[in-house]
């Protein structure tokens, strides 16, 4: 398991656990991924590549107990991020109880949970990395329950930070009551990686921090985990990410979207278990490229040349990342209210905002033939400038389709003049669409091979991508209707590389 520095907290990356899944298969405990999703392949065997990387978790006070907590949370204050800067809301939870903590579909809610992921026989392969050839896990804390004694609580306590990552899951089930149920939803676990060095010198320790993730285990159960904060992330980076309830929003999309798009994830995940059972293979993320695999070059040399292969999966990864930027929106009231502007880390407000038509550089979010190459490209490379999108990270690409897709809707219900207490049922139908369509898309694409990995590996992405996101526009086109001028004019400003591959009568006349 290999995790770079730029994996950890940037656009909420990429980790998953699955303990359950653990006590079958000890390299299953977690591991780096491209994603902030994930389900968990059967029977890995081989070797891992771990990083050794010092970070501290912030601590947080003790949490109040039992016998002071609120039998119904009522109005709560909590500072959370609106627009760029933090203020203090009043919110009503009423009729949840603190008492513990408890919410029907986000099942059994623990804070603190502790667990070691200890691997051994390891080699050094320098600069902190480790291939490990076994590992075993321990639970050390199960997790506790979660009690709210304070309408009011303190910003940076316990209560405040578990209440503020609850508001966007608390949302997003308000709004969409029956497309997803948790099993477990984990506040701020200390899941350590402990490497131990082949000269038999002091274990290394590195906990996972900085980030959030849903996920799945082999035995189907479904959990959103929050991890801690570092030290080291709050004082480079003085956003907090859990005072952003769209980041929670966005995590609970990503158990819709394998509620819905179920053969979609298959498909997107089924190459991740095929590169596991490569021992040459190694998970790489830098800035979330993609699946990558890295060689090294001359013996002279000490750098590495990044390599990586877009695949249909790539492709599915980035629709699902922007079907799970949708449903924050949506469950976070489509007026901003206090939607946080999409997910706001250190210079970055823009580019993960579905609101904003711009990215930080002040460019059009486009679909360009440019864009494009980028993202097929073989060749990992990272953007020449820290407020440049870097359109080989899926989480970009989906950002654009996410933008396109609210757009395309805000002029719909204005042209049929939709009151605005319609907006989020509607909004809510035409997503649920959009991916029920994607997964038929999927479904109907002509197989080249037997399984499902070789079919992945196989097909062709970028025919994929454009089939996929021709469903989308096709939502806002019932019975062949021809979209409105304004619809195509976003179409034109936004998916401009579409306009040599759309041919048929109802989306070339946008061209």
């Amino acid at each position: 398991m290999y995790f770079s520095r730029s994996q950890i907290g940037l656009f909420c990356l990429c980790l998953f656990l699955g303990v359950s899944a653990c006590k079958k298969n000890p390299f299953k405990q977690w591991a780096g991924t491209n994603d902030d999703n994930q389900t968990y392949p059967e029977g890995h065997v081989g070797p891992r590549k771990v990083v050794y990387q010092k970070r501290t978790p912030i601590q947080y006070p003790s949490m109040c107990t039992k016998e002071n907590a609120l039998s119904d949370l009522g109005d709560i204050t909590l500072t959370i991020r609106t627009r760029e800067k933090e203020e203090p809301t009043t919110l009503s939870f009423a009729g949840i109880p603190g008492n513990p903590l408890a919410y029907k579909g986000l099942g059994t809610m623990l804070h603190s949970q502790h667990v070691l992921h200890t691997y051994k026989d390891c080699s050094v392969e320098g600069n902190g990395q480790f291939t490990c050839n076994s590992s075993e896990v321990k639970t050390l804390d199960p997790g506790k329950p979660i009690y709210i004694c304070d309408h009011n609580p303190k910003p940076n306590t316990l209560e405040h930070e578990v209440l503020t990552a609850f508001l966007g899951l608390y949302q997003l089930k308000v709004d969409f009551p029956s497309d997803f149920a948790l099993s477990e939803t984990l506040f701020f676990p200390l899941l350590e990686d402990i490497i131990t060095p082949p000269d038999g010198s002091t274990p290394l320790v590195t906990p996972l921090l900085d980030n959030a993730f849903w996920s799945r285990d082999g035995n189907g159960i479904q959990r959103i985990t929050f991890l801690p904060t570092s030290r080291e992330t709050e004082r480079q980076f003085p956003i907090k990410l859990w005072r952003q309830p769209a980041l929670g929003a966005h995590e609970g999309g990503h158990g819709i979207f394998s509620k819905i798009g179920a053969q979609l994830l298959t498909a997107q995940n089924s190459l991740r278990e095929a590169m596991e059972e490569k021992k040459d293979a190694t998970e790489f993320d830098d800035t979330d490229q993609g699946w990558i695999t890295f060689e090294a070059t001359a013996q002279a040399s000490a750098k590495q040349v990044f390599t990586r292969t877009p695949t249909m999966a790539s492709v599915i990864s980035s629709f699902n990342e922007g079907f799970a930027d949708i449903v924050a929106a949506i469950a976070m009231g489509l007026h901003m209210s206090y939607f946080s502007g999409g997910f706001e880390y250190g210079n970055i407000k823009r580019a993960r905002d579905p609101y904003s038509k711009t990215t930080d550089d002040q460019k059009i979010k486009a679909l360009t033939t440019s864009t494009l190459k980028h993202f097929f490209s073989t060749a990992a490379s990272l953007p020449p400038h820290p407020l440049t999108p870097n359109h080989q990270d899926t989480h970009t690409l989906g950002a654009i389709f996410a933008f396109t897709f609210l757009d395309l809707f805000r002029e719909e219900m204005e042209r049929e003049h939709v009151e605005e207490g319609e907006y989020i049922p509607r909004a809510r139908e035409k997503a649920k669409k959009w991916i029920s369509r994607l997964d038929q898309a999927y479904a109907d694409y002509p197989a080249r091979n037997t399984s499902d990995a070789d079919r992945v590996r196989s097909g062709n992405p970028e025919e994929l991508l454009e089939q996929l996101l021709r469903q989308m526009v096709l939502v806002y086109t019932p019975k062949n209707r021809a979209l409105s001028d304004k619809q195509c004019r976003i179409i034109q400003d936004h998916l401009p590389a579409m306009k040599e591959e759309w041919k048929d009568n109802v989306l070339a006349s946008c061209f």
